[in-house]
């Protein structure tokens, strides 16, 4: 195999002031011919800084090189020019980064930025650029390329505007495709669909690919070679089996038991403190108006469907679904955010749809949430004994030296130093940003949280560390969870029971455990295949789960999972299942549920 790129004794500084502070520290990395190398390690470990450095952007990014050399086809390019770069850079080397946004300008056509990409490198017309960018976006398994091409990258999917952003970087057919966090923010079934295009574009153009990423089952699903970064430093490198069968570092191995953790353990077996439920849901839907032309009917997204579901006192359960399920919105209605349409919520048996201003207060008092994006949660001109004080000044009437104490108490509970209440929110990791939203959350002694993505920015061993701790508040607090997440081990490592969305229906809900091993829904069956792990075996037996989740303004008729479902019937065209109980606390929504070993065979 010809090595394509090879980092020799890299070594890199961002600048701070006077001071150059090292980021990677003697980095030593070979890229063979159509290879996928991934390079794996928690935030802050170094990996986007070095795959900055390999394209020279890291000289835009407050960084330089400070050492060693960067040979791409025996050219040290870490000595160029950036002039001499722009030759290199979109036409031999091209890169795909996390949000799609980045590499897309909203205000212009996909067609159009194809077109000024391609004209940029090569010599053609207008109709010969735009017939090329449709072929690309075909490359890419883009439904109907020609119209896509009229349209803004608004009008997208989150799964469609990564693969159109794949398509971008290939516009001049690059050697080697830099993927930096690329199915990171994607649901599990069009992630599994954008490792399997990379996969297809590797052996159909002979390109390479440097793949970053924390997960460490998606780096086992794509891999052929995986080096492991921590501190600035590689390391381990080795093949995915040396790496995750036969870990040699004390860092890789902590990644690797985390990982299996999570694919091990669930909370259904753990005991919940009693029976009483806590919060409940009544046949609650929600619909939002679009805005039409005038003289135009007006069109509806039906984003929650006629959804019931209770949750108890200590339990947590789980929602999973792809984007556009409805989990959000969901969450939103339990805890008062939003009204729902019709149906009823009721919070210990007493019906709070439509309360009083006051009552809604006091729900909201004992119904908290955390949201995904650890920063933008937090007031950045705040320090965090105001952030966290502030629902204290809200619903008390506690002084101030008494909400001090209060917050001090409730810092060391998330495990964070009571004198960090005088830091402001950049100065901690993502990790610590959390806990403070944490804190804010339990420092009113709430009943329930809602968990919306909360740990699904965090890198996996943050994660774990943060899913201990809401264990641990659970047990201590007799805390209630609802919990979503596009990440299933980590639904299945904390929730007692697990609800699946489609389009705005529950279609399975049950014992988390049961659900993970013997899924009811084909829908449920096709988001675990979908699901990667770190066992080498079960990746040559996955099935991906095809298309995407269709539109919520005009939903299919009958059951809404027909058009993707391999088990399908007239009878499923026409009619909408209704949920029906199983055994226990197991029910589907599902014409022909999968009990039967002939019905799972049919999935494969």
């Amino acid at each position: 195999m010809r090595t394509l790129l090879e980092i020799r004794n890299l070594s890199v500084g961002i600048e701070r002031g006077k001071e150059v502070i090292p980021a990677v520290r003697n980095v030593n990395l070979d890229i063979g011919s159509g290879e996928i190398v991934c390079l794996v390690g928690g935030s802050g470990s170094g990996k986007t800084v070095t795959s900055l450095a390999v394209l020279r952007l890291i000289d835009y990014e407050g960084g330089r090189i400070t050492g060693g050399e960067i040979l791409f086809q025996e050219e040290d390019i870490a000595s160029l020019a950036q002039q001499e770069m722009n030759g290199i850079r979109g036409r031999k080397i091209a890169m795909v980064t996390q949000d799609p946004m980045t590499a897309l300008n909203p205000v212009f056509t996909i067609g159009n930025q194809f077109v000024e990409v391609i004209r940029k490198h090569k010599s053609v017309s207008r109709s010969e650029a735009w017939n090329e960018a449709i072929g690309l976006l075909e490359k890419v398994h883009i439904p109907e390329p020609a119209s896509r091409m009229k349209q803004y990258p608004l009008e997208l999917s989150g799964g469609m505007l990564q693969r159109v952003a794949i398509a971008l970087a290939l516009a001049c057919q690059p050697e080697l495709l830099i993927a930096d966090e690329p199915t990171t923010a994607l649901d599990v079934t069009i992630q599994a669909q954008i490792l399997n295009l990379l996969l297809e574009l590797r052996a159909e153009e002979g390109m390479s690919i440097l793949f970053i990423t924390h997960d460490l089952a998606v780096a086992a699903e794509i891999a052929d070679k995986v080096a492991v970064m921590h501190e600035g430093s590689i390391v381990e490198q080795g093949t995915a089996l040396e790496i995750f069968a036969f870990p040699g570092h004390w860092y890789t191995k902590s990644l690797v038991q985390s990982k299996h953790d999570l694919l091990t353990s669930s909370a259904s077996d753990e005991n919940r403190q009693d029976d009483e439920i806590i919060l409940e849901a009544e046949g609650i839907s929600k619909v939002f108006p679009l805005k039409s032309k005038p003289f135009q009917p007006k069109k509806y997204v039906q984003a929650v469907d006629e959804v019931s579901l209770y949750i108890r006192k200590g339990e947590t359960l789980g929602l999973v679904g792809e984007s556009g399920s409805g989990k959000s919105t969901l969450g939103k209605l339990l805890v008062s955010l939003q009204e729902a349409d019709s149906g009823q919520i009721l919070y210990r048996g007493k019906d709070v749809t439509g309360g009083t201003k006051r009552e809604k207060k006091e729900l909201r008092k004992n119904t908290q949430v955390v949201f995904q994006d650890t920063f933008s949660a937090l007031n950045p001109r705040w320090k965090v004994e105001e952030i966290i004080g502030e629902p204290l000044r809200v619903h008390t009437r506690l002084s101030k030296g008494e909400i001090r104490e209060r917050v001090e108490e409730v810092l060391q509970l998330v495990d964070l130093d009571p004198a960090s209440r005088t830091r402001y929110p950049h100065e901690f990791s993502g990790g610590q940003r959390q806990r403070i939203n944490i804190a804010r959350a339990i420092i009113l002694h709430p009943e329930f949280l809602l968990l919306d993505e909360a740990v699904s920015a965090l890198d996996l061993a943050v994660q774990s560390k943060v899913i201990e701790l809401l264990k641990k508040l659970q047990q201590e607090m007799g805390l209630s969870y609802v919990f979503m997440a596009h990440g299933l081990d980590v639904v299945r490592d904390i929730s007692h029971r697990i609800g699946v969305m489609y389009l705005g229906r529950i279609v399975e809900i049950a014992p988390a455990e049961e659900l993970f091993t013997k899924p009811a829904h084909p829908y449920t069956k096709a988001l675990l295949e979908a699901n990667p792990t770190i066992d080498l075996d079960h990746k040559r037996k996955r099935h991906v789960l095809h298309g995407e989740i269709p539109s919520p303004v005009n939903p299919p008729a009958g059951c809404h999972f027909h058009t993707r479902c391999p088990l399908a019937t007239e009878k499923c065209r026409l009619e909408a299942p209704a949920m029906e109980l199983l055994i226990g606390e197991r029910a589907v929504a599902c014409h022909y549920p999968l009990e039967k070993k002939e019905r799972v065979e049919l999935l494969r």
